[in-house]
């Protein structure tokens, strides 16, 4: 295949992945491993991390480490058919987590990801978690990425018996912003109240504790009486508010997320008039 037409098929691909495209994607559509080094020594294709490559003229995207190690994860799968419920493709956790919804100051020296049956990976800089996920623990950034949701994430940072200060941290920024439920959060760091030097059981507690480690002056019944504030005055909003929310939102999407957007109400549709046949198959 010659340069410029190599170029364009991975740049096709690249286009719905932030610029970027792995090894195995670009072979499957006819550009091979020899032709990628060509264009990298031309300086149109540059070599992000093993079997991950940037299409020089997008520009290098943001958290550019984590969509690499995302993409490898399922290398020959387009990143735009990956829906963010599909565990087995990976979610961001623990410190990515935090690094991704920007709460607190985590050290998060690998990107992490969990995924719900054992793996390992022999790429530098990434490390695998095992572990199940409800559809209700997984959340998606701005940009696409699946990433647990904050208090998922505040959970793993507590099961992995992450520095109380830091914890804090994030747990006090993600309050800030009201992005988390105090309450809900509660009865499960009840359980890590030991591991943290907490003498009994005391969720509340030890968030509190955690909370004094990073040195706020945030006060856990004061945030949870904003947060219900919060959300009483969310849920008043009338439905043209909430309408201009969506759109908002919709025009805010890139073509990644308006590209999985399609298939997954393509697909909605296609199970809807299966179910139909059925219905009329059964009458």
């Amino acid at each position: 295949m010659e340069r410029v037409e190599a170029l364009r098929v991975v740049g096709d691909i690249a286009a719905d992945q932030w610029g970027l495209f792995t090894t195995q994607q670009a072979e499957a559509a006819g550009v091979h491993r020899t032709t990628l080094t060509r264009l990298a020594a031309a300086g149109l294709v540059d070599h992000v991390s093993r079997g991950v490559h940037l299409v020089v003229a997008a520009g290098t995207p943001n958290h550019v480490e984590e969509k690499a190690a995302w993409l490898r994860l399922a290398p020959s799968r387009p990143g735009w058919e990956r829906r963010s419920t599909d565990t087995d493709s990976g979610v961001f956790s623990h410190s990515t987590a935090c690094v991704l919804h920007e709460l607190g100051d985590v050290p998060a020296p690998a990107v992490e990801i969990t995924v719900p049956r054992r793996r390992t990976t022999r790429t530098a800089g990434v490390r695998l978690h095992r572990g199940d996920l409800s559809e209700g623990e997984i959340t998606t950034t701005g940009d696409g990425l699946p990433v647990t949701t904050v208090e998922r994430t505040i959970r793993d940072l507590l099961a992995s018996h992450v520095d109380g200060g830091h914890v804090g941290g994030v747990l006090h920024d993600a309050m800030r912003r009201g992005l988390v439920d105090v309450d809900s959060l509660v009865p499960a760091a009840a359980m890590y109240a030991s591991a943290y030097g907490i003498g009994r059981s005391d969720g509340r507690l030890l968030l509190q504790h955690l909370l004094d480690q990073a040195g706020t002056a945030t006060s856990i019944n004061d945030r949870t009486a904003q947060a219900q504030s919060a959300r009483i005055t969310v849920e008043a909003l009338d439905s043209n508010a909430q309408v201009r929310a969506v759109a908002s939102e919709l025009a805010a999407l890139d073509q990644f997320q308006l590209r999985r957007l399609r298939t997954a109400v393509t697909a909605l549709i296609q199970e809807s008039d299966g179910n139909t046949s059925e219905k009329e198959a059964d009458q």
